[in-house]
């Protein structure tokens, strides 16, 4: 499409887009007492790698989540969107809120703990993000 349409195409691992997450990621981690664990999403793979680089360069220990990967069920990420906009009034789209199911889902293992949550995304069709407000879990694909 950008070749198409003559734009400039920004692969997932450009260094820009990694220093633009990697901002983000400086302003959480000090803003806020050292963190025992930041859950974040893994697409492309740009806001862990910005995440962790910035984590290491504070010579912070916060667990990220290449440690190690939770799978989380669409029930489970739906009910995450349903959370983040009746708690927070934030739209959400799944992978934007895949971070807090699996947080969710690993509650007792996190009790006591200073977590945080990335939430990224808020790209959903109306009509489906109105399903998933009404208690449905929509089908992928």
């Amino acid at each position: 499409m950008a070749a198409a349409q003559g734009l400039h195409f920004v692969p997932s691992f450009h260094p820009h887009r990694v220093l633009g997450v990697a901002t983000y990621a400086l302003e959480l981690l000090r803003a806020v007492e050292p963190l025992d664990a930041v859950y974040v999403g893994v697409g492309m793979g740009s806001g862990i790698c910005g995440l962790i680089a910035v984590r290491n360069l504070l010579g912070l220990t916060t667990e990220m989540g290449a440690s190690r990967m939770v799978q989380v069920e669409e029930e489970e990420i739906a009910e995450a969107m349903r959370i983040y906009f009746d708690d927070t009034h934030q739209i959400a789209e799944g992978a934007g809120a895949a971070p807090l199911a699996a947080l969710l889902k690993e509650r007792g293992r996190m009790a006591d703990k200073r977590v945080a949550v990335i939430l990224s995304g808020g790209n959903i069709e109306r009509a489906r993000f109105h399903q998933v407000l009404g208690g449905a879990t929509p089908s992928v694909g």
